[in-house]
């Protein structure tokens, strides 16, 4: 289990702070739950086993559970401005 999610995480983390850019710029006239998607397709891509359960905004993420264990990838930016995502499980 533990190894699905590093799996999904390595294949999602770019996708997911392209989606943080992108929120910067569009969070006032787009839906949030529509950034699902693309991280959904990865998720079937990785395994059956990986459930998106619903984007955040704060911090901007997804929430997703494997196999019972829930999970939440999400984007941290330091004081420097540099910009890492994470993943809590």
């Amino acid at each position: 289990m533990e190894e699905i999610i590093k799996r999904f995480v390595n294949r999602a983390h770019t996708t997911l702070a392209d989606l943080f850019f992108r929120w910067q710029d569009e969070s006032e006239y787009e839906d949030l739950r529509t950034y699902a998607a693309p991280l959904a397709r990865i998720a079937r891509d990785t395994s059956k086993s990986v459930v998106i359960e619903k984007m955040t905004k704060r911090p901007f993420g997804v929430k997703f559970h494997v196999r019972g264990v829930s999970a939440h990838m999400f984007v941290k930016k330091d004081r420097a401005g540099k910009l890492s995502v994470r993943c809590r499980y």
